[in-house]
C-alpha cells in the first residue's frame, strides 16, 4: 500500500506545474540579513534557505494527504528543488526499501538511476538517488535525497536540463545542505 501511495505521490510532484493539487499557506518565509530566505513549516517539521534568485513556487496538499512545496530559479532556467512530505508511517528501518521501491517508480518514467549513495541530511541518515531522463529535447536529471522522521519520509528533489544541473550543482547542494528539522506543531 505504502508503494502505492509513494508512487501517486511521486506522480504528483511531475505534475505540479500542471495545478493538480490544492495551494495551502502551512509555512512562513523570512528573509534573512544576507538577503537570502528560509521557508520554515512547523506542521511537517522542515525548514530550508534559498538564495534571493530563487522563489517559493508551490505550497500544496495532494490529493493523498502528502505535502509539496517547490522552489525555482527566478532566471527562467526550469531549475526546481522540492520537497515532499508523504504522511503515511514510517519507521527509520524501512528506509533502504523504500529507496529501492521509489528506484523502481523513478524508471517506470523512463529514466535511468545513475548512482544510489549513502548520504547524511540534517544529521539523519538518507538514501540520495542520482538519474537522468531523456526528455523531448534534453536530458533531464535528478537528485533525490530520502529520509524518514517522526514516521514521515523526506523527499528532497532538485531537478533540472542538464546543462543547468551541471553549472549550479554548487547552489543548488547549498540549498540542499541548509535543510534542517525543526519542531512539529
Amino acid at each position: 500500500m505504502k508503494i502505492k501511495i509513494l508512487l501517486f505521490g511521486f506522480v504528483i510532484f511531475a505534475v505540479l506545474f500542471s495545478g493538480c493539487t490544492q495551494p495551502v499557506k502551512n509555512g512562513v518565509t523570512s528573509q534573512n540579513a544576507d538577503g537570502s530566505f528560509t521557508y520554515q513549516n512547523s506542521s511537517y517539521g522542515f525548514k530550508i534557505s534559498y538564495p534571493q534568485d530563487w522563489a517559493l513556487r508551490d505550497e500544496s496538499n495532494n490529493a493523498f494527504g502528502n505535502f509539496d512545496v517547490s522552489f525555482s530559479s527566478k532566471s527562467g532556467s526550469s531549475e526546481i528543488i522540492g520537497i515532499q512530505v508523504f504522511s503515511s508511517s514510517y519507521s527509520p528501518e524501512e528506509l533502504d526499501s523504500t529507496v529501492s521501491e521509489m528506484s523502481q517508480a523513478i524508471t517506470l518514467g523512463g529514466a535511468k538511476i545513475q548512482s544510489t549513495e549513502p548520504f547524511k541530511i540534517a544529521n539523519s541518515p538518507a538514501k540520495k538517488v542520482v538519474s537522468s531522463n531523456q526528455g523531448d529535447s534534453r536530458i533531464i536529471k535528478s537528485t533525490n535525497i530520502f529520509t524518514i522522521k517522526n514516521g514521515k519520509l523526506y523527499l528532497i528533489k532538485y531537478v533540472a536540463p542538464e546543462q543547468a544541473y551541471e553549472a549550479n550543482k554548487e547552489k543548488t547542494q547549498k540549498i540542499i545542505d541548509s535543510f534542517e528539522f525543526i519542531a512539529l506543531n
